[in-house]
């Protein structure tokens, strides 16, 4: 089954006609510039409704969707891009021009503390931002991560090898006084190295702790979760617990999570569950898990850094549920084979991309070994075309 096309068509959201839905005032004064939020122009309501119109549009049935607790102030993880002296995100339709923004509210109001603060340091130090046509320049992104419950920050710069020493001691000054303010509440700074021609946030490289904690440790109910610059985390706290609850309730028995992580999800249901094996292709996503395994005192839970498709080389005998949440790709053809293969009691699929899990869905029921028992999506991102979905499949015999 091939998921690659020929020519881009207009996505759903394209072809909307937004002047008949229910308008709203924006609360960002760089909205229609801003690639970061799509939606602010119309009422919350009509966002969901709009979300419940695309989810239909894939799945050819009615799917409801579940608000989330707060429209504005949700995420817990931003990717600033520092690029032709700017500090923002990328405009809207035009990836090459990045819009110098003030304030971004879709994060905390504490966590626009240290963005503004960041933004003068930045000036003060005169700190070069980064041509990401010619690869010249210094400081490419600006990454925060929050703790909603504790307001803790951790702070993330990615930037090319200094040109020299000059300006490498320029740079370790401005991170000794960033670190050195107490009142922003950054308890951890973390300096990456990419000198590749690879445009991404966090990469694929060991970054250096300035100061502070290793990671941050957030809390989701009863569960703790440390996760460090590198790991992948749900943006929403709020609906990430609302999801994770739904998924309990469906969890039962030996349970198997693939895509673990940092073991959050897992963890989370752990109370319904009889053992927990967790597979991850991230090692250091394996190693937290374990980590976080201890500090939840769970002895039941094993982790093992594998391929998806080496699904059966670790698994028991028999899976009462399986959990996977994969990237925006969704599975490989071969990972399907394999869950089929294996045959859990039940399927329980999270995502954060309803066409690519749909096409799954699809190779799992096509020979009715699996039937939908619950499907719903929950607007993880509000402002955005983006919506998350849960999927809890059946075995039919």
């Amino acid at each position: 089954m091939s998921r690659g096309f020929k020519k881009k068509k207009k996505d759903f959201f394209e072809n909307i006609d937004y002047s008949i839905l229910e308008s709203a005032i924006p609360s960002c004064p760089h909205f229609g510039d801003c690639g970061g939020c799509r939606f602010q122009n119309i009422s919350y309501d009509s966002q969901i409704q709009l979300k419940k119109d695309y989810l239909k549009s894939i799945f050819k049935v009615d799917v409801d969707v579940t608000a989330a607790p707060f429209e504005l102030g949700y995420r817990n993880r931003v990717d600033f891009v520092y690029a032709y002296g700017s500090l923002g995100m990328r405009r809207f339709g035009d990836f090459k021009t990045v819009v110098n923004i003030s304030t971004c509210y879709l994060i905390p109001s504490w966590g626009n503390d240290v963005f503004k603060y960041i933004k003068s340091l930045l000036n003060s130090y005169k700190i070069s931002s980064y041509d990401f046509i010619e690869h010249v320049g210094f400081l490419r992104y600006v990454t925060l991560r929050f703790v909603p419950s504790t307001q803790e920050i951790m702070a993330i710069f990615t930037t090319h090898n200094p040109r020299d020493k000059q300006e490498e001691n320029t740079f370790q000054d401005f991170l000794s006084e960033l670190s050195s303010n107490d009142s922003l509440n950054i308890t951890s700074v973390y300096w990456f190295i990419n000198d590749t021609l690879t445009d991404v946030a966090i990469p694929d490289v060991d970054p250096k702790l300035i100061i502070g904690k290793e990671t941050l440790i957030e809390t989701l109910g009863d569960t703790s979760l440390s996760f460090s610059p590198k790991s992948f985390f749900q943006v929403n706290s709020e609906v990430s617990k609302i999801m994770f609850d739904e998924i309990k309730n469906n969890t039962a028995g030996n349970t198997v999570d693939l895509c673990c992580g940092v073991g959050a999800i897992s963890l989370f249901v752990r109370e319904n569950t009889n053992t927990i094996l967790g597979i991850e292709e991230v090692d250091q996503a394996i190693k937290l898990a374990k980590e976080n395994a201890d500090l939840n005192d769970v002895k039941k839970a094993s982790y093992f850094t594998l391929p998806m498709k080496k699904l059966l080389d670790v698994t028991p005998l028999e899976v009462d549920t399986l959990i996977v949440d994969p990237p925006r790709s969704g599975l490989e053809k071969k990972v399907v084979g394999k869950i089929l293969e294996l045959a859990p009691s039940k399927i329980i699929y999270m995502s954060c991309n309803p066409k690519t899990q749909k096409l799954d869905i699809d190779m799992l029921t096509q020979n009715h070994e699996y039937e939908i028992t619950f499907l719903k999506g929950y607007d993880m991102f509000p402002q955005t075309v983006h919506v998350e979905t849960l999927c809890v499949l059946h075995r039919t015999d």
